[in-house]
């Protein structure tokens, strides 16, 4: 009893430090007191250039120019925001949807808008993990921590300064564990297919329809696909190899400050001892053959992810939970804000899996603080600089495993679960019984 109340207590106070968190952090999104604590914030364009990014290119396609390669912005003209990168990244249909509607407005009253819409899904994240966590077994501290991590998680800041899309999708993951988890597949499928249209990071989920022998909702997912990026390809054929890019992975990260995934932390590895001269030679271009071998180990992880899912115990939640940390395993592009997707993660597994409750509320915690970049940053570079060329190989390896390192752990977590059929039979038997409704439905 006393250990209970005890904890209790700490999870109110975790919860109350995780408010203050929260309140600082959007009171820095209008005077940027907190910038200095983020690569993103500190080395890119400035404020807002993600959303302005969606917003610019979603103009251009309105126009009938190129979503994937255009003139860059300098504010001279109405609905012309002052910056933006020239790689808008999403599917081709979320320009003509979502983003042509941000665009009715001029870019910075757009901007702000997105910034309280996003604050809103936030807070209803927040709130629907603390009465998910109960459902799914965690009480006292443990349920408390749901929505404290949800608010205390500092790359939300991020989020909110870049005008990001990725919290939108970190709630539809949380969705999509609790329709798992009341085995309601008919819902999660139509979810899952939403998802997917407004990033396509879900994609990873296709092992789990496969395991649940679910064609339909596959065939389903290709057809939104094909419709949401088939018509303007046909229009715009230039473009297609420009977005195609985005999906090769496992030939090795750009070892940048702003790229967090296992496979740049890997690529920091493999470039400090790997010989220049085992390289192939095309031209004027050199590719070192360490490359290779990550695609090779980018692959077997997948494999072996995927051969687990098909083989293992019959648990579509923890399923999903594996194949979201897969993502930053085996993405070359790995941005801090994208860990919120892992929040959904955290909240299930801290409330499903009791034997594995410590390790992952230190995962969680490692996550949800800021990374180690201000001890780190070389004060005098311009915005735009990069300032890992500048840090030894110690200080890079400590850097990017700060966030790499507790992912993989998750990771590790959900495939050793997944082949545990002991495990899960006392973990169910410590949950409510309405919260293991939906394990081991059938397809």
């Amino acid at each position: 009893m006393a250990a209970r109340r005890a904890g209790k207590v700490l999870g109110w106070a975790a919860l109350a430090v995780a408010v203050l968190v929260h309140a600082a952090m959007l009171e820095s999104v209008a005077s940027g007191r907190l910038n200095r604590l983020f690569n993103d914030s500190t080395h890119r364009k400035g404020q807002a250039v993600d959303f302005f990014t969606v917003y610019w290119g979603s103009i251009q396609g309105a126009r009938g120019a190129s979503l994937y390669t255009y003139d860059l912005p300098h504010g001279a003209a109405p609905h012309e925001p002052p910056y933006a990168y020239s790689n808008f990244r999403y599917f081709p249909g979320f320009a003509f949807t979502i983003g042509r509607l941000l665009t009715l407005l001029e870019p910075w009253p757009a901007y702000w808008l997105w910034v309280v819409l996003v604050e809103i899904g936030c807070l209803v994240g927040a709130w629907w993990s603390w009465r998910l966590a109960a459902q799914w077994g965690a009480a006292g501290g443990w349920r408390l921590a749901a929505p404290a991590l949800w608010l205390g998680f500092t790359p939300y800041y991020l989020e909110l300064y870049m005008g990001q899309f990725t919290l939108v999708l970190a709630v539809g993951i949380l969705g999509l564990l609790a329709l798992a988890e009341a085995g309601r597949e008919r819902e999660l499928g139509r979810t899952w297919v939403l998802t997917l249209l407004w990033k396509f990071a879900t994609a990873l989920y296709v092992p789990v329809f496969h395991r649940l022998r679910r064609w339909g909702v596959l065939a389903a997912a290709a057809g939104a696909v094909a419709l949401f990026t088939l018509p303007y390809f046909a229009l715009h054929r230039a473009d297609l190899p420009r977005f195609a890019r985005y999906f090769v992975m496992g030939l090795g990260a750009k070892t940048h400050a702003g790229n967090h995934g296992l496979q740049t932390l890997a690529s920091v590895v493999a470039e400090a001892l790997w010989p220049p001269a085992w390289a192939l030679h095309a031209g004027p271009t050199e590719l070192p053959l360490w490359r290779g071998g990550m695609l090779v180990l980018t692959l077997a992880l997948v494999v072996a992810a995927w051969r687990r899912t098909l083989r293992g115990r019959l648990d579509v939640p923890l399923m999903l939970c594996l194949w979201t940390a897969m993502y930053f395993a085996v993405s070359r592009d790995v941005w801090e804000h994208h860990t919120l997707l892992l929040l959904p993660v955290l909240v299930w597994m801290l409330a499903r899996l009791p034997r594995r409750r410590a390790g992952v509320l230190v995962a969680g915690v490692l996550l949800a603080l800021p990374s180690p970049f201000v001890l780190v940053d070389v004060p005098g570079l311009p915005p735009e600089a990069d300032p890992e060329p500048h840090w030894t190989l110690a200080v890079r390896l400590v850097y990017h495993a700060a966030r790499a390192l507790p992912a993989a752990w998750l990771l590790w977590v959900s495939y050793r679960e997944l082949g545990s059929r002991v495990a899960g039979a006392r973990d169910a038997a410590a949950a409510p019984a309405g919260a293991v409704a939906g394990r081991g439905s059938g397809p």
